[in-house]
């Protein structure tokens, strides 16, 4: 067996079997992790509410994770991804239209699950 074929072995090893640091890390919290895992089972106060006016957008990191925040019209708050899906602008510099969050870049609009439900300029919309 060579040194190259040998290193290969190594590394599948490793990748194959996750060690035991890995089922011992509590300390890094992002998606995919374990304390991640178990921690995104729970609520957690993440932004206090009256400082959240509607209409209004702010960028979040919680758990390792990248978020908006907005507050439509009715009052409701709605946490979505932090990058459109279109061009990867962030959503947080969007404008909020009603109960829906329009990315700033090209007007993609988003509903409050995350869902985006219009595309202008789209010749055919796929939303």
């Amino acid at each position: 067996m060579n040194a190259l074929t040998e290193a290969d072995d190594q590394a599948t090893t490793r990748t194959a079997e996750p060690s035991r640091d890995v089922w011992n890390d509590f300390a890094h919290a992002g998606p995919g992790t374990l304390a991640g895992r178990y921690m995104r089972r729970f609520w957690h106060p993440v932004y206090r509410s009256e400082d959240l006016n509607p209409g209004r957008t702010v960028p979040l990191r919680i758990m390792s994770e990248d978020l908006t925040l907005y507050r439509g019209d009715s009052g409701t708050v709605h946490a979505l991804a932090f990058r459109c899906a279109h061009r990867g602008t962030q959503l947080s510099t969007g404008w909020v239209e009603g109960d829906t969050l329009r990315c700033f870049y090209h007007g993609w609009r988003y509903d409050g699950s995350g869902q985006c439900v219009e595309q202008p300029a789209e010749p055919e919309p796929f939303c």
